[in-house]
């Protein structure tokens, strides 16, 4: 899913101390050779270039206002930084890119793995693209009858679009919801992801602390052709290799994660129910999904846990004091391990389903950039 920090514009700051090889170096050329009787020319492939390792950006509050975009090798190293005033636009990574919102402006800048630009374009950016330097939003375009009566049915109109590096935005989709006039929380299909699936709209999680909406249901957008797919879940986390991850609205479910799509399953932590789930993630082969779990009663000691959920046999294994945020590759998690509210940076770890962990950096999560 989707990481969202308030950092400033990195398109007005240079990158400092970046590390040339964290691109990776270039396939070389293939070699040709001719023969002397003027035969046609072969060609010798050259092997093809291992993948690029993930980069883990972290922001860290520096002094005062500062905040310091880091970029970090998965062992913590440092690649490159850029520093930020903050508030400011937001910054999320997908694929092999990061992408910068600036909502007030309404534009989005894209940068590669070593935090060059790649270019910009219009639109309020709400998921992205982890194939292509694209991203999508949601629109309320209006109600029917406008204006009603307050308690009286109305019917609210909406689109989602598209647009990108050298792309003008477009409309992909109308949605309709009915609801009531001016009822609290007023009926509004929202993107939640863009995954490999489609765009996917649903109501947030429980957790997310976000008005619930009236949302009718879940379901996912072809972002070429505009197609719906409905989707059997009532509030959907994730979403990825035909995998849907979802949580329940109904409070005496709070707790559960449902799986469902190409298996079926429900889990429930009854060995820690103190802990409730605030996020889950799809790992990226699609084999397993991490189920990040913090204690939410007042005046507790802070207590953290990740649950990994075998999605071939459904099997479960815990890592305590470890609350993910993100699946750094298929055999490893970045994870908190630090639950002081006090500490502005907290700790940031890569941590393996064995439980084995070293420290990444310190800050709030970002996200991942992984290799194209």
């Amino acid at each position: 899913m989707r990481y969202r920090t308030a950092l400033g514009a990195i398109g007005a700051l240079p990158v400092v101390a970046l590390i040339a090889a964290c691109g990776g170096a270039p396939a070389a050329p293939a070699s040709v050779q001719s023969s002397a009787t003027g035969a046609p020319s072969t060609a010798t492939a050259s092997p093809s270039a291992a993948p690029q390792p993930p980069v883990v950006l972290i922001a860290q509050q520096a002094s005062g206002t500062q905040t310091v975009l880091q970029a970090k090798d998965p062992s913590g190293s440092p690649l490159w930084s850029v520093p930020y005033p903050s508030p400011g636009p937001y910054m999320v990574a997908a694929g092999p890119r990061l992408f910068e919102v600036d909502s007030k402006a309404k534009t989005v800048s894209v940068f590669d793995r070593s935090g060059r630009s790649i270019g910009n374009g219009s639109g309020a950016g709400e998921v992205f693209s982890s194939t292509s330097a694209e991203w999508a939003w949601s629109t309320v375009d209006g109600t029917n009858p406008s204006p009603a009566a307050n308690g009286s049915p109305v019917t609210v109109t909406g689109s989602f679009w598209v647009a990108g590096v050298g792309e003008a935005p477009h409309r992909v989709y109308q949605w309709t919801e009915n609801d009531t006039a001016n009822s609290l929380d007023q009926a509004y299909d929202r993107l939640v992801e863009w995954s490999d699936q489609g765009l996917v709209s649903s109501q947030p999680p429980p957790w997310s602390g976000c008005a619930s909406g009236h949302q009718s249901g879940s379901f996912v957008v072809n972002p070429k052709t505009g197609a719906r797919t409905d989707l059997d879940a009532i509030s959907v986390v994730d979403v990825h290799d035909g995998l849907i991850v979802s949580a329940p609205k109904a409070a005496d479910t709070a707790q559960s994660i449902v799986l469902s799509g190409r298996t079926s399953f429900t889990w429930a932590d009854t060995a820690a129910p103190s802990l409730q789930p605030k996020g889950a993630y799809i790992s990226p082969d699609g084999s397993r999904v991490a189920v990040a779990m913090l204690n939410a009663g007042c005046n507790e000691q802070p207590e953290a846990q990740t649950a990994i959920i075998s999605v071939a046999d459904h099997s479960v294994q815990y890592l305590s004091g470890a609350f993910a945020e993100g699946w750094l590759d298929d055999g490893n998690l970045v994870a908190q391990v630090a639950f002081d509210s006090s500490l502005p940076n907290p700790e940031l770890d890569v941590v393996a389903l064995d439980g084995t962990r070293h420290l990444v950096g310190s800050g709030r999560l970002v996200g991942v950039i992984r290799s194209s």
